[in-house]
């Protein structure tokens, strides 16, 4: 009898707006499983999503920014099962969206048990979020630049121990700065 766990991986992702389940899968390398997971449309959510991109693990959750013709981009959080799958929070409300990870392309980078996201709420205009996978949890964490105009970009974030270094642009025409956020939960 072998007892090597399976390991499953999502091959591809059809968006819909809510997981709906998977295929039965295609056997890989090692006893992996690639599945086709297909989501399907909720009414209290509107259109499908248009696309799916920046998945990131977060503990038993994976996170990842897709958006609608109502409510734009925004970060979704998964489980895995059809009750799990979810906007994890309307940032920007409206059909823009707070379009997560694309002033910056850096998406979700985790440090501890949170990740941490560019987004714009259109009050306070492009900042760095937080969240530790639950509507709840996902917060404002930092305001590089108060007021509606927000920062430029993000980019560059990396994690070494307990710290995560990104680098910020508040304009054009002022120097690029690099900040280190150090999570104290974390051992260094």
């Amino acid at each position: 009898m072998n007892l090597s766990p399976v390991i499953s991986v999502i091959f591809s992702v059809s968006l819909l707006s809510v997981f709906t389940g998977c295929s039965s899968g295609v056997d890989a390398a090692g006893g992996a499983t690639i599945r086709s997971m297909t989501l399907g449309r909720s009414a209290s959510l509107g259109p499908a999503p248009i696309e799916a991109t920046g998945f990131e693990p977060l503990g038993t959750l994976t996170l990842f920014k897709a958006g609608n013709e109502i409510y734009g981009r925004e970060p979704w959080v998964l489980d895995g099962t059809p009750d799990g799958t979810m906007m994890l929070r309307n940032i920007g409300p409206g059909a823009f969206g707070s379009s997560p990870g694309v002033a910056n392309d850096v998406g979700f980078t985790v440090l501890g048990n949170h990740a941490y996201f560019a987004a714009n709420d259109w009050v306070n205009g492009i900042e760095l979020w937080r969240t530790d996978g639950t509507t709840e949890g996902a917060e404002l964490f930092a305001e590089f630049v108060p007021g509606p105009d927000g920062i430029w970009y993000i980019s560059d974030a990396a994690v070494a121990g307990n710290k995560m270094f990104l680098t910020v642009r508040s304009q054009v025409d002022v120097p690029i700065h690099t900040w280190v956020i150090e999570d104290h939960g974390l051992e260094p």
